[in-house]
């Protein structure tokens, strides 16, 4: 967490020597995740989560790049089917997304974008119920592609695709003699995000 705020405070800085606009923002928004597993033991069932958190936005000279840079507590909820037996449990991070942005459109009015940028999520402490069954990482890495619109320069609506890169959690222990060491999870997010500039 130091260094997530950190990394805003330089980004901050560094916005300020080139002469880059800088807003602040608040986002909130529902996400709809889905997991799966690479040999398809599992299924893995579409579940509603929430995000929350604050934003930075580095407007660069001519408007017509932008970065994002946020700081958001998200919730993952997770429902792994076997046999008719459900798994659920919620999962709560903290998403460090940064998102460059070209815009287009009227200023005042309604400014759309399109953006894309690397996101990592941290795992906050807690046990879970899957526990037993699965090892989460405690960091998580994805990318984000994101498109929506600006309007009247304090609201802004968008959508976000998000997928893993890499491991999400690993199987760690064998529940049966048709499971295997070996599969591991991935998983994407969809994203519906309103956000209110200052």
């Amino acid at each position: 967490m130091r260094r997530t705020f950190l990394l805003l405070i330089i980004l901050l800085g560094l916005s300020q020597s080139v002469g880059a606009q800088v807003k602040f923002g608040v986002k909130g928004g529902l996400n709809v995740s889905q997991v799966t597993l690479d040999e398809g033991l599992f299924h893995g069932s579409n579940r509603m989560g929430f995000l929350v958190g604050p934003t930075l936005e580095f407007r660069l000279p001519l408007h017509l790049f932008t970065i994002d840079v946020a700081v958001l507590y998200d919730t993952y909820n997770v429902a792994i089917e076997k046999d008719r037996r459900v798994l659920k449990e919620t999962l709560h991070y903290i998403d460090v997304p940064a998102n460059v942005a070209l815009n287009f459109g009227w200023e005042k009015l309604c400014r759309l974008f399109i953006s894309t940028g690397p996101q990592i999520a941290f795992k906050l402490g807690g046990t879970h119920g899957l526990d037993d069954t699965f090892t989460f990482d405690n960091t998580m890495l994805s990318w984000n592609a994101n498109v929506g619109a600006r309007i009247l320069t304090h609201f802004q609506v968008g959508y976000t695709y998000n997928v893993g890169i890499g491991r999400t959690a690993e199987l760690i222990r064998k529940d049966d003699t048709t499971l295997d060491m070996g599969h591991w999870l991935r998983g994407s997010t969809h994203k519906i995000v309103f956000t209110y500039f200052f």
